[in-house]
Formats: C-alpha cells, sequence, structure tokens
C-alpha cells in the first residue's frame, strides 16, 4: 500500500493527486526534508476541502496562518470523529494512519517509514479502546437480550437486570447490575454490583421465585429495600408519628381561639344593636358634656 516520494517523474502536487486517487500514502525517507512537502499538502487540502492531521505542536502552529483550513492533533480522537477525506502529514505514526485507512476516512498524505517515526509519536491515543464493562442488545421487546461482560458474552441467562436511576434530593443512586446464570448442570452464578441499590416498590421483578429454564432448581431473590425508600419510609413515619399530631392540636387550639373570637363579636354586635335603639345612634351621649 502507497507511493515512494520518487520526484524523478512527478512533482509532489501531481503525486498527491495520483495517491488519491487510490487513497494512498506517499512514504518518505530520512533525507528528503524541505522539499515543500507540507506547502503542497495544504494547497492539496485546500483544493479538496480536506482536514490536515499533524502531530501536536505543527497541527496549533498551521492553525494559526491558516485559519480557513482544519488542522487536526492525531492524538484528538474526539475531533477526527466521522471525518472524511482526512490527509496527513508526515510525523503521524503508522498505526493511526492504518486505523484512519481503515475506516475508509483517509484520503492521502505523507508517512515516515515505521522505523524512522521517534519513539515517542508512536504512543498512539488510537489504541484499541477497552470493553465496556456492560453491554445490552436487545432487537425488539419480545427478544432474548445479548449481554457482554467486560467483553464476554453471557450464556444461560435466567436473569439481566440493569437499572440506572439519576440523584435527587436523598444524593445520588448507584447503577445496579445483577445478572443471574444457570448451566445444565444447575449451577446457579452470578454477577452483581450494589446489591440493594434497588428497593422492592423500584422492582419489576415478581415478589416470588425465578424458575431455570432446565428445571434444575430454583433461584428466590431476596429483595432489600433501597436507601430511596429507606428515606421516604423514614420521611413517612415521621410525619405521621410526629407532625401529624402537632398539627391536628394546632388546629384544635386554633379552632376554639377562632369560637372565643366569634362570641365577643358578637356580645359587641348586641351592645351596639342596643345602642342604637335607645339613642338613635350607635354611641351615645357623654355624660362628662360640658356646658358654656
Amino acid at each position: 500500500m502507497g507511493y515512494e516520494l520518487n520526484l524523478s517523474h512527478l512533482s509532489i502536487s501531481d503525486l498527491l493527486e495520483k495517491a488519491a486517487e487510490k487513497n494512498e500514502i506517499i512514504y518518505t525517507r530520512r533525507n528528503q526534508r524541505r522539499l515543500g512537502k507540507t506547502t503542497a499538502l495544504i494547497r492539496f487540502a485546500r483544493e479538496n476541502n480536506s482536514p490536515i492531521l499533524m502531530i501536536p505542536d505543527m497541527a496549533h502552529t498551521y492553525q494559526k496562518e491558516h485559519p480557513d483550513l482544519t488542522f487536526i492533533d492525531y492524538k484528538d480522537e474526539i475531533a477526527l470523529d466521522g471525518l472524511t477525506n482526512v490527509v496527513c502529514d508526515e510525523g503521524v505514526p503508522l498505526k493511526v494512519i492504518e486505523r484512519l485507512h481503515g475506516l475508509g476516512q483517509l484520503l492521502t498524505g505523507f508517512a515516515i517509514e515505521e522505523e524512522m517515526v521517534p519513539v515517542y509519536l508512536t504512543k498512539s491515543l488510537f489504541q484499541p479502546k477497552p470493553s465496556p464493562l456492560l453491554q445490552i442488545e436487545l432487537d425488539d421487546v419480545n427478544a432474548v437480550p445479548r449481554v457482554f461482560y467486560k467483553g464476554e458474552e453471557i450464556k444461560n441467562k435466567v436473569r439481566v437486570d440493569f437499572s440506572y436511576l439519576t440523584g435527587d434530593e436523598y444524593g445520588s443512586k448507584p447503577i445496579y447490575i445483577d445478572i443471574v446464570t444457570c448451566s445444565e448442570e444447575g449451577t446457579v452464578r452470578g454477577i452483581s454490583h450494589n446489591q440493594g441499590a434497588i428497593g422492592v416498590d423500584e422492582r419489576r421483578l415478581g415478589t416470588g421465585e425465578l424458575n431455570s429454564n432446565d428445571n434444575q432448581g430454583e433461584l428466590r431473590v431476596e429483595k432489600k429495600p433501597s436507601l430511596l425508600t429507606k428515606a421516604i419510609h423514614e420521611n413517612v413515619s415521621n410525619i405521621v408519628d410526629k407532625e401529624l399530631p402537632h398539627l391536628e392540636q394546632d388546629l384544635k387550639n386554633a379552632k376554639k381561639k377562632v369560637s372565643v373570637i366569634e362570641k365577643r363579636i358578637a356580645e359587641r354586635r348586641e351592645l351596639v344593636d342596643e345602642a342604637i335603639k335607645k339613642f338613635g345612634h350607635p354611641i351615645p351621649p357623654s355624660p362628662f358634656k360640658l356646658h358654656s
């Protein structure tokens, strides 16, 4: 795969065009320096609307000089995600180039032969990612899920239970995982994380038993209250035992006060009515009125 940088018949620009037709890389040698390769690559990238992959320092420098183009640090895997027609400058590790070529993202570019690449450049972030802790694949609601734990598929499943709950006023909720398998010999094994994090009211399993398909035995599920369920229970108990009795007593006291006030209002209304009948006015004349 690829071409050697031989300028006896083609210019660098023509060689880039030819390599791009087949999505190939142009390999350079140690003594092929200061020939205008990067300048030609930038011109080619501008004509083909291609992002340019470089080593970190060079990417940052050229981005300032050519703001109309996209220069990417080869270690920035997120920035590369989904891009196509990527061209690379020499110095990018071959492992990175091969990965991009395999994904169909690479158009062309320059690469130093592997034995010439400095050691620090070969420590690419494009190494295979570690397997996720848990993967659950479900084709439809009636299908048996495919479960992978640390990259290994789990067989003979009798229960797959996973729960994620967002945090609330009681705090964060631990992710709950409970996977149970039962072999043909009747051996029951389980993978569990954060047992007890899911309460009875948060589970969708029955409260009884789970029977394995091979009728070798049954698996009893012990359900422990979650932190959320416990907190709710304690809060409700406090309301019933303490807050409600106090509030009911306060209400009784308030009703008594209202009754006394209503009685006083009635008495005073009677006095006002009597004054109106006797004097024609609610305020009788004062016996202390002075005469001139």
